[in-house]
């Protein structure tokens, strides 16, 4: 992600508070906060990988959201380069589980990585306290054809639609 002050300036102005990321391609984990407040973390290969900068998941918190987390001392979990987990209790709400993923691609031809990557995701859901609101935010590379609607048709239509 080469720019997220930018986008993080979108976000202000359409008052979104938490925005889940792919591809952010920063090597390691952090946090930096931007010139609005908007809060940056991310979670992506270990420096010293061969290709530090690919994948990747982060998030742009807004400054009110940022500072739920830093008074709830919520720790960010960076489960690897494609998965992100952090629980937090806002002020008087129920408890909150915010999952960021980004999954391979199904042509991927890594099943390997495919495995454990839903591997990895799987157990940080099943790590959710049942009590808590769980919100998921990816890029689960789907692939969708205009033949979905045959398996699908209550979710894909033949003909896209403005509804």
């Amino acid at each position: 992600m080469a720019h997220p002050g930018i986008l993080a300036a979108d976000l202000e102005s359409l008052g979104i508070h938490i925005c889940g990321l792919q591809e952010v391609r920063h090597p390691g984990s952090g946090r930096h906060t931007l010139p609005n407040g908007y809060q940056f973390i991310w979670s992506g290969r270990a420096p010293d990988s061969k290709r530090p900068h690919e994948h990747g998941v982060g998030a742009l918190l807004s400054p009110d959201t940022a500072k739920l987390l830093r008074a709830a001392d919520a720790g960010v979990a960076a489960i690897n380069e494609r998965i992100m987990v952090w629980r937090f209790q806002p002020n008087g709400t129920l408890p909150m589980t915010v999952v960021i993923a980004y999954a391979p691609t199904e042509a991927a031809a890594d099943e390997p990585a495919k495995d454990l990557f839903y591997e990895r995701l799987n157990e940080a859901l099943s790590d959710t306290p049942s009590h808590h609101f769980l919100l998921v935010l990816g890029d689960f590379n789907a692939k969708v054809s205009a033949a979905s609607h045959t398996v699908y048709p209550a979710t894909f239509s033949a003909t896209p639609t403005r509804d």
